[in-house]
Protein backbone atom coordinates (compact mmCIF):
# COMPACT_ATOMS: atom_id res chain seq x y z
CA UNK A 1 0.00 0.00 0.00
CA UNK A 2 2.73 2.37 0.88
CA UNK A 3 4.61 1.84 -2.24
CA UNK A 4 1.16 2.85 -4.52
CA UNK A 5 0.91 -0.83 -5.44
CA UNK A 6 -2.33 -0.91 -5.15
CA UNK A 7 -3.83 -4.00 -7.01
CA UNK A 8 -1.48 -6.21 -5.00
CA UNK A 9 -2.12 -4.27 -1.55
CA UNK A 10 -5.60 -5.46 -2.24
CA UNK A 11 -4.68 -8.96 -2.43
CA UNK A 12 -1.90 -8.24 0.64
CA UNK A 13 -5.17 -7.32 2.67
CA UNK A 14 -8.04 -9.89 1.67
CA UNK A 15 -5.40 -12.62 2.14
CA UNK A 16 -4.81 -10.89 5.57
CA UNK A 17 -8.39 -10.22 6.43
CA UNK A 18 -8.71 -14.31 6.43
CA UNK A 19 -6.23 -14.39 9.18
CA UNK A 20 -5.81 -11.29 11.11
CA UNK A 21 -7.80 -10.62 14.30
CA UNK A 22 -8.27 -6.38 13.09
CA UNK A 23 -10.65 -7.88 9.90
CA UNK A 24 -11.95 -4.27 10.36
CA UNK A 25 -8.59 -2.75 9.29
CA UNK A 26 -8.33 -5.22 6.71
CA UNK A 27 -11.50 -4.34 4.68
CA UNK A 28 -10.57 -0.69 5.24
CA UNK A 29 -7.53 -1.29 3.83
CA UNK A 30 -9.03 -2.88 1.03
CA UNK A 31 -11.55 -0.27 0.65
CA UNK A 32 -8.60 2.20 -0.17
CA UNK A 33 -7.09 0.38 -2.26
CA UNK A 34 -10.15 0.11 -4.40
CA UNK A 35 -10.71 3.93 -4.13
CA UNK A 36 -7.11 4.46 -5.13
CA UNK A 37 -8.05 2.36 -8.35
CA UNK A 38 -11.07 4.21 -8.55
CA UNK A 39 -13.20 1.05 -8.33
CA UNK A 40 -15.66 3.04 -5.65
CA UNK A 41 -18.14 0.46 -5.95
CA UNK A 42 -15.82 -2.42 -4.42
CA UNK A 43 -14.59 -0.12 -1.83
CA UNK A 44 -17.88 1.04 -0.38
CA UNK A 45 -18.43 -2.32 -0.19
CA UNK A 46 -15.66 -3.22 2.41
CA UNK A 47 -16.16 0.24 4.10
CA UNK A 48 -19.67 -1.25 4.86
CA UNK A 49 -18.45 -4.35 5.92
CA UNK A 50 -16.36 -2.74 8.32
CA UNK A 51 -19.07 -1.10 9.56
CA UNK A 52 -21.17 -4.10 9.71
CA UNK A 53 -18.76 -5.79 11.97
CA UNK A 54 -18.37 -2.61 14.55
CA UNK A 55 -21.22 0.45 13.65
CA UNK A 56 -19.03 2.95 15.84
CA UNK A 57 -15.44 2.39 14.93
CA UNK A 58 -14.21 5.79 14.20
CA UNK A 59 -11.69 4.91 11.27
CA UNK A 60 -14.50 3.25 9.56
CA UNK A 61 -16.67 5.90 10.22
CA UNK A 62 -14.32 8.60 8.71
CA UNK A 63 -13.42 6.18 5.79
CA UNK A 64 -17.06 6.51 5.03
CA UNK A 65 -17.04 10.28 5.08
CA UNK A 66 -14.17 10.70 2.73
CA UNK A 67 -15.74 7.84 0.59
CA UNK A 68 -18.74 9.97 0.34
CA UNK A 69 -16.90 12.95 -0.25
CA UNK A 70 -15.04 11.58 -3.04
CA UNK A 71 -18.18 11.04 -5.22
CA UNK A 72 -19.62 14.57 -4.38
CA UNK A 73 -22.40 13.39 -1.21
CA UNK A 74 -22.03 16.17 0.41
CA UNK A 75 -25.02 15.68 3.24
CA UNK A 76 -23.73 12.08 3.61
CA UNK A 77 -19.91 12.90 4.33
CA UNK A 78 -20.39 15.28 6.59
CA UNK A 79 -22.81 12.49 8.31
CA UNK A 80 -20.49 10.18 8.38
CA UNK A 81 -17.38 12.92 9.49
CA UNK A 82 -19.55 13.99 12.06
CA UNK A 83 -20.23 10.38 13.22
CA UNK A 84 -16.58 9.31 13.11
CA UNK A 85 -15.56 12.64 15.41
CA UNK A 86 -18.35 11.58 18.16
CA UNK A 87 -16.84 7.96 17.92
CA UNK A 88 -13.22 9.00 18.31
CA UNK A 89 -11.73 10.61 16.03
CA UNK A 90 -9.75 13.64 16.62
CA UNK A 91 -7.02 13.87 14.02
CA UNK A 92 -8.07 17.54 13.45
CA UNK A 93 -4.78 17.96 11.46
CA UNK A 94 -5.78 14.95 9.21
CA UNK A 95 -9.25 16.28 9.15
CA UNK A 96 -8.12 19.55 8.07
CA UNK A 97 -5.52 18.42 5.30
CA UNK A 98 -7.09 14.89 4.00
CA UNK A 99 -7.64 15.75 -0.10
CA UNK A 100 -10.39 12.92 -0.10
CA UNK A 101 -12.79 15.50 1.78
CA UNK A 102 -11.84 18.34 -0.26
CA UNK A 103 -15.42 18.44 -2.07
CA UNK A 104 -16.51 18.64 1.43
CA UNK A 105 -14.32 21.67 3.27
CA UNK A 106 -15.38 24.51 1.91
CA UNK A 107 -19.31 23.79 2.42
CA UNK A 108 -21.07 25.81 5.39
CA UNK A 109 -21.91 22.51 7.25
CA UNK A 110 -18.31 21.37 7.37
CA UNK A 111 -17.16 24.79 9.00
CA UNK A 112 -19.99 24.16 11.23
CA UNK A 113 -19.23 21.03 12.14
CA UNK A 114 -14.97 21.99 12.43
CA UNK A 115 -16.25 24.93 14.90
CA UNK A 116 -18.53 22.87 17.13
CA UNK A 117 -16.17 20.08 17.60
CA UNK A 118 -12.57 21.78 17.46
CA UNK A 119 -13.65 25.87 18.38
CA UNK A 120 -9.64 26.13 19.30
CA UNK A 121 -8.88 25.47 15.40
Amino acid sequence: YQLKQYDSAIIYYKNSARVNNNIIKSYSKIGWGYIRINNLDSAFFYFTKALKMESNNKSALYNMACYYSITKETDSAIAYLEKSIKAGYDDFENIKTDTDLDNIRNTEKFKALIKKYFPNN
